[in-house]
This record gives structure tokens, C-alpha cells and sequence, in this order.
């Protein structure tokens, strides 16, 4: 008969042989594995980094695009809204007005005292234009920081214009500027030739007399001068100066029976409106030539407001004037009043 073959189960010490020599395997992979996951474990810590940094950077750009926008709108409210605007105090009254209307509408529950304090403070504040159905929501302190940056630009975009136009002004003080210059010229070599502009020039004394005051002026120019000097003919806020009409010179048709006629037409505010608004170029008679947008395309301007000619009045005004520093009052004469 055949014989069976009977399998024969591992000896004992067999076995502890072939478990110890898996551990000793399973030991010897160990120091492997624990660098492999770790070595994944880096990669996947990388990986979380960079989608993190990506994150962070897309998020910062967002930011800096938005703050740019802002800013962008701080350069118009300078030259097409109010060129002192103070934007935090801009915001903190539309936070009122808000607060006003939401109470009015019996959406903000609020004391009296509430009521009456904020009342209060709306009629103490010089209230500038502003929509009342404002979407701010609190003065956090990145909006701080923003109108701070906001209050800066519109600041910095009046000195900027400001001073690049009294380095023109020889050429704008003339109905023709390519055709003659000043007579008698400035000299436009540094802050000296402030001296000879303003009432301590002919011409230029002549566009910031007072127009009621023109008929004395025309008569006597020199001894007018002398008047100005020492404020007898007073250039205050409330008369205009002779520059704003029209006329070569500046005011010889102004009828003071109907003194609206001609009035914010002079040549002076013609050549600085377009000097600021569509570039130096159109200002002397060229057409543009800038490879770069106007402030008329950038302010998205369609049409000469009041605001813009109330710019360019307090402009003309300062370019003119023998003073080297920009300042809201200029002696008796206050800029913002005007």
C-alpha cells in the first residue's frame, strides 16, 4: 500500500528560529520606515506651507488692490470733490448718519442719551457731502489706516500740482503762451523767483486785484501795488480777483451790472484746467502727446463740474502769488473760504 506521507509540524525551536528572524527583519526595516514618513511627513508639511503662503500672498494682493482703489479715489476727491477733505472725519460723521438713519428705520435700538449724544455731535461737526446710506460698518483699524493713506494722497496730490504749475506760470499768465511769454519775466531758477511774482509783479498784481477795486488799479498800477502791499486795497476770501473773468487782460469786459458774464472764463484758469486735468501739452495749445491717461480719463470726467473750476481757481491763485509754500490762509486771504 502506498504510503501515506504524513506532514510534520515545525519543531518548537524551529519556530522561536522563524520569529525571531521576522522580528529581527521587522527591527532591521524599522529605522526605513521611520525615515520614509518621515520624509512624506516633510513633503506633506511643505506642501501645506506653500498652499498656506499662496493663500496668504493672494489675500495680500487683494488687499493691496483695494488699497490702491482707494487710493486712486483719493487723488479725484482732491481735484473733483474737496481738495481739504479730511477722510477720517469724512468716515466717522457717515458713521453717524448711519447710526441716524438705522434708528429712524427701527433697526438700532439705542437710549436717549444715545440718541442725543450722537445729535449732539452732528451739529457740532462740519458735515461734509456725504450719501447717507454709507456702508461702513465700524472704524477698524485697517479703515484707519486707510484713511489716514487717503488723507495723505489728497494732501500730497494739492502740493503736487501745485508746485509743478508755478513753475509754468510765465507761460499760463498769457492768452497765447507759444506764441510770447511774461513780460516782465520770472526768473525760474529757485525759490528767488517767488519774489518777483504775486503783487510784486505788474502783470500778476494785476490778476489778483480785486475786480472791485480794477478801475483804481488801471488808473494808478503803481501806486496800487503799493496799496496791496500794505492792505489798503484788502484781497480778502469774499472779493473775487480780477484773474477769474474774462478779457485780455483779465477783466476788461467785466460790466459790474452784470458781473456773472465772463466770469470763471479768464485765459489763466482756462491753461491751468487743462494743464491739470488733460496734461501740460493741451495747456500750451498742443494736443496731447502723453503716452499715459489723463487725470480727466482717470477721474472718469465728462464734463467741467463747479468743483473742478473751484480746483482750479484756488490753483491759479497760489500759482500766482509770491508764496513758496502751500497753505490753507495766505494772510488775510483764506483758501478754503474761497
Amino acid at each position: 500500500m502506498p504510503h501515506k506521507h504524513c506532514s510534520r509540524s515545525p519543531s518548537a525551536s524551529e519556530s522561536d528560529t522563524s520569529s525571531d528572524s521576522s522580528i529581527s527583519s521587522m527591527e532591521h526595516l524599522q529605522p526605513c520606515l521611520k525615515k520614509l514618513s518621515k520624509k512624506h511627513g516633510h513633503k506633506s508639511d511643505k506642501g501645506d506651507r506653500e498652499v498656506k503662503q499662496a493663500k496668504i500672498s493672494k489675500e495680500n494682493n487683494s488687499e493691496l488692490e483695494a488699497q490702491e482703489d482707494y487710493l486712486v479715489a483719493a487723488h479725484a476727491m482732491a481735484r473733483c470733490t474737496d481738495l481739504f477733505c479730511n477722510m477720517e472725519k469724512l468716515l466717522r460723521v457717515g458713521l453717524l448718519l448711519q447710526q441716524e438713519q438705522a434708528a429712524e428705520n427701527g433697526e438700532l435700538e439705542e437710549s436717549e442719551v444715545e440718541h442725543e449724544s450722537r445729535q449732539k455731535r452732528l451739529a457740532i461737526r462740519p458735515i461734509p457731502s456725504i450719501s447717507t446710506s454709507a456702508t461702513i460698518s465700524s472704524c477698524s483699524k485697517e479703515l484707519t489706516q486707510i484713511t489716514q493713506k487717503m488723507t495723505a494722497v489728497i494732501s500730497g496730490t494739492r502740493l503736487d500740482d501745485a508746485t509743478h504749475l508755478k513753475a509754468q506760470i510765465s507761460h499760463y499768465a498769457v492768452p497765447e503762451p507759444l506764441k510770447e511769454g511774461l513780460k516782465p519775466t520770472i526768473y525760474n531758477g529757485g525759490s528767488l523767483s517767488r519774489v518777483h511774482m504775486g503783487i510784486n509783479h505788474p502783470v500778476l498784481a494785476s490778476f489778483l486785484c480785486l475786480i472791485s477795486a480794477l478801475t483804481d488799479f488801471n488808473r494808478d498800477p503803481t501806486l496800487a501795488q503799493k496799496w496791496m502791499e500794505i492792505r489798503r486795497i484788502c484781497m480778502t476770501s469774499i472779493d473775487f480777483p480780477v484773474f477769474l473773468w474774462a478779457g485780455n487782460p483779465p477783466g476788461s469786459r467785466y460790466n459790474k451790472d452784470a458781473m456773472h458774464e465772463g466770469l470763471f472764463q479768464g485765459y489763466l484758469i482756462e491753461h491751468i484746467m487743462c494743464h491739470i486735468f488733460t496734461g501740460p501739452s493741451t495747456a500750451l495749445g498742443d494736443d496731447s502727446c502723453t503716452t499715459h491717461l489723463c487725470n480727466m480719463s482717470l477721474h472718469d470726467m465728462t464734463t467741467v463740474e463747479a468743483e473742478h473750476i473751484a480746483y482750479v481757481c484756488i490753483q491759479a491763485r497760489f500759482a500766482i502769488s509770491n508764496k513758496n509754500k502751500w497753505s490753507e490762509a495766505d494772510s488775510q486771504f483764506n483758501n478754503r473760504a474761497f
